[in-house]
């Protein structure tokens, strides 16, 4: 998973750097909101919540 974390990290950091370079491209904004959500979801699955079993 850590791979995954660190693949997902640098294209959020590619994609705000696209944004920052071309700050009214709209297509670039919604490419980097979904890096974000990808990251967001990535992280979400590594946590120690997610990886517990069913509470009794």
């Amino acid at each position: 998973m850590p791979d995954e974390i660190a693949a997902a990290g640098q294209q959020v950091v590619d994609m705000l750097g696209a944004c920052a370079a071309a700050p009214d491209d709209l297509e670039t904004a919604r490419a980097a909101d979904e890096a974000l959500l990808r990251l967001e979801h990535v992280l979400a699955a590594d946590s120690p919540l997610s990886r517990k079993g069913p509470s009794s």
